[in-house]
């Protein structure tokens, strides 16, 4: 992890590639992510732990390919699942009731069942 979070401040610093909001930001997602490994949330909070783990590796993605708004994003949607991952691990209501990931761009339609279905038959 030290590695990750010097990378990520040499980037930031150096080439300019999410700036220093995102090394902020970043910084906090990591240490989220670490408190619900503590915490032990990879046995009672699995789902909200890996998506944390995933949204900060897309986080260091889009920081590196300079991509600073979505950057910012994900590290954001990662601490928000670490945060909630670490307060069911310790068997604790969450803080937020919104943990279940970025809100689809377009609303979605259900799909009508068509007359001809094959089932039907």
């Amino acid at each position: 992890m030290r590695l990750t979070v010097v990378a990520l401040m040499a980037c930031g610093l150096v080439a300019g590639c999410g700036g220093v909001l995102h090394i902020s930001k970043g910084l906090s997602a990591h240490r989220a992510v670490e408190r619900a490994r503590a915490a032990n949330a990879s046995e009672k909070a699995p789902y909200h732990l890996a998506l944390a783990e995933q949204y900060l590796a897309q986080a260091e993605v889009e920081a590196m390919a300079a991509h600073g708004q979505e950057a910012l994003a994900y590290d954001d949607l990662a601490t928000v699942h670490a945060t909630t991952a670490e307060a069911l691990a310790r068997g604790e209501k969450p803080a937020t009731e919104n943990a279940k990931g970025p809100a689809p761009k377009a609303p979605v339609k259900p799909v009508k069942k068509s007359t001809t279905d094959e089932d039907d038959l």
